[in-house]
């Protein structure tokens, strides 16, 4: 997992970069952080499961490829800030934390609207398909929403000063 992880955070830093060092850059770029998983009893793809949940959590449960994801994108963001010397706007909008309490908010097996999707567990007990890229509307991604307009209003805000 090293060499993909650090492909990730120098994949973060120059898109950054690139972006933050356009001649016709005048923007804002906002960065949102890495969703969330939020599997128990294995990973997506060896029958890890979020199926069933239906309120936010009270303890978050951590997350190795998750915990490792976020970091390599905190640092590629930091990075590209320090290349650009402050002179272009990247913000970065951290959903990783606080939407690790939120497995109630994927759609979980109704992701899909094919008619024969299965969205039950099987006979031997593994989950129906799912991951934790996709959530729910209405739901979480209001409050993404809600995050993001508050960023782009305090940027408003201080091009009025």
């Amino acid at each position: 997992m090293h060499v993909m992880d650090s492909q990730y955070c120098i994949s973060v830093e120059t898109i950054l970069t690139a972006i933050a060092n356009h001649p016709n850059f005048t923007g804002l770029a906002i960065v949102r952080s890495y969703s969330p998983d939020h599997y128990e009893g294995s990973a997506w793809n060896t029958g890890g499961s979020c199926t069933g949940k239906v309120a936010p959590v009270t303890e978050v449960v951590q997350n190795v490829f998750t915990d490792i994801m976020y970091s390599k994108q905190i640092t590629g963001c930091q990075k590209a800030v320090e290349k650009v010397n402050g002179t272009a706007k990247l913000r970065f909008m951290d959903i990783t934390k606080p939407f690790g309490f939120r497995p109630d908010g994927h759609p979980g097996p109704y992701r899909s609207p094919d008619p024969n999707k299965k969205t039950q567990r099987g006979p031997n007990g593994e989950p129906p398909p799912q991951d934790c890229l996709h959530w729910c509307m209405p739901g979480p991604i209001d409050t993404w929403n809600e995050m993001l307009l508050e960023e782009i209003r305090r940027e408003f805000e201080t091009r009025k000063i």
